[in-house]
């Protein structure tokens, strides 16, 4: 992966772990994030176990180069719900727990926020001071050349620096 990459990964995880702090008290297991140019029909989706014997969120580059800050969250949120439904035993999917878990962290079942108090309108405005812009990003990871295996790679390098 090149180096001119890596902040932006970091970044990503950055989210993560602030919505995981935020939302869920710190209980969702590490997760790999990956970008990936070829999904097609959606922002981003969620499996429970990849290569690194953990989670996976995967994100379309394509799509996430074209949305702001905010939205970007809501995706990340939604897909880290599913993330909720594995560690709590449960299939994925968008049954009564996941909506009843979207409404909880202050989204609805079609990602509009639902009211201003809520943990993840908090997240919103603790990114908004980072002044990070996510649109850039996802344009300079869909330029770069990276892999899967990379994305793995930087992950455990990554989990390691944070959490070890």
């Amino acid at each position: 992966m090149r180096n001119e990459l890596i902040p932006m990964y970091r970044e990503l995880y950055h989210i993560y772990h602030m919505l995981n702090r935020v939302c869920w008290n710190g209980m969702l297991p590490h997760c790999a994030l990956a970008v990936s140019q070829k999904q097609r029909r959606s922002w981003a989706y969620a499996t429970p176990f990849c290569a690194a014997h953990c989670p996976l969120i995967s994100i379309n580059s394509s799509a996430c180069s074209r949305i702001n800050n905010d939205t970007f969250i809501g995706i990340m949120a939604h897909e880290m719900t599913h993330i909720w439904q594995y560690a709590q035993g449960r299939r994925g999917g968008h049954g009564r727990d996941f909506k009843n878990e979207m409404r909880r962290i202050g989204l609805d079942y079609t990602n509009q926020l639902l009211y201003e108090d809520s943990p993840l309108v908090f997240t919103i405005r603790l990114h908004r001071m980072r002044n990070f812009n996510v649109t850039a990003c996802f344009s300079a990871l869909r330029r770069g050349d990276f892999n899967r295996r990379d994305q793995l790679d930087f992950y455990l390098a990554y989990r390691r620096e944070l959490f070890q």
